[in-house]
């Protein structure tokens, strides 16, 4: 590690150890390298193990003031969580520890891709510094794992502290799960589907996210309503969809996955309800085929607009626990 003044620093623009960031990153996958800092998936988070009682984080909030993405990390100690904390500006910001030697988990925040163009944008983490030797935390088995392929709905829009509070980190909250998240906002089908090309992005991301799990990897996928927005064909979004779900099986026929279709929305761009209901029945139809490593969850049943929603997409803090349980339910029957 480099010494920058008082502190070592774990740095991704360190020239002379570059691997020492990514070494210390778990639940990630790398979407581009920008200068200073690289864009990643939600959530993706940071863990090491030191004897400080404060360390200093640096952020590169990439969407200040957009309500999409809060500007906010989380942080945990030994698997429990401790607080969150909230960027203003590309900063430092000293966190308070406990004392002795521990597990410190550092999670990154939610994620935007505004009009569903262009670059995802969020809070990227570009440094870590340090008092003490930082070591890498000996990973131990992971006998299970979920992981969630999604939009702003799965990393956690209209939540709050989508952090801990988001679809999927509820899982871990709640239940203790192995989670990661494979999600931003304006997230469409068509970005993980569309192509070939595409395709083989997306499957390497998942398998990159289950690397390590000896037995139950668990995919949950809630997508499509943004692509209503673009008034793609039902039948298309069926092609795309059963393509998407071949590709995984065969590169991980150990995978298990439930397909949550389009839960209720009233958003102006996006409420084609005959399209949407077309969105759902290819769904049903896509997953009815594959039925041996496939489950459908039907979205729509479980929420109730507007009492569970946030604006007229989005559900609430409330109301996104409420589809976290009920998906639960089903995977957990």
């Amino acid at each position: 590690m480099i010494i920058y003044g008082e502190y070592k620093i774990i740095s991704i623009s360190n020239p002379l150890y570059p691997d020492i960031f990514d070494n210390i990153l778990d639940d990630a996958v790398l979407y581009a390298t920008k200068t200073g800092y690289n864009i990643r998936n939600a959530h993706a988070s940071f863990s090491f193990n030191c004897l400080d009682d404060s360390i200093i984080v640096k952020v590169n909030p990439t969407i200040l003031g957009d309500p999409w993405c809060q500007n906010q990390i989380g942080l945990y100690e030994n698997d429990v969580y401790k607080g969150v904390y909230t960027y203003t500006s590309w900063a430092d910001k000293k966190i308070s520890l406990t004392t002795g030697n521990k597990k410190v988990t550092i999670v990154e925040g939610t994620q935007n891709r505004p009009g569903g163009t262009g670059d995802v944008l969020g809070d990227f983490i570009t440094g870590i510094r340090v008092f003490s030797t930082v070591t890498k935390v000996t990973q131990g088995i992971i006998v299970e794992k979920i992981v969630g392929l999604g939009d702003s709905i799965t990393s956690g829009y209209k939540v709050d502290y989508p952090v801990i509070n988001s679809f999927l980190r509820l899982f871990k909250k709640e239940n203790n799960k192995a989670v990661a998240v494979y999600a931003y906002g304006s997230a469409y089908l068509a970005d993980f589907a569309s192509n070939a090309e595409k395709i083989v992005v997306a499957v390497a991301n998942i398998q990159t996210l289950f690397m390590g799990v000896t037995t139950n990897k668990y995919l949950i996928i809630m997508l499509g309503t943004s692509d209503c927005c673009a008034s793609t064909p039902a039948a298309t979004i069926q092609g795309w969809y059963g393509a998407l779900l071949d590709a995984i099986h065969t590169a991980d026929a150990t995978i298990k996955i439930w397909c949550i279709s389009p839960i209720e929305c009233a958003h102006p761009a996006f409420n084609d309800a005959t399209l949407l209901d077309a969105y759902r029945s290819a769904i049903t139809t896509v997953v009815a085929a594959r039925s041996s490593y496939c489950t459908h969850i039907a979205g729509k049943t479980i929420l109730t607009y507007p009492t569970d929603f946030g604006d007229q997409a989005h559900p609430t803090t409330a109301g996104t626990k409420k589809l976290k349980d009920a998906v639960y339910a089903v995977m957990y029957s």
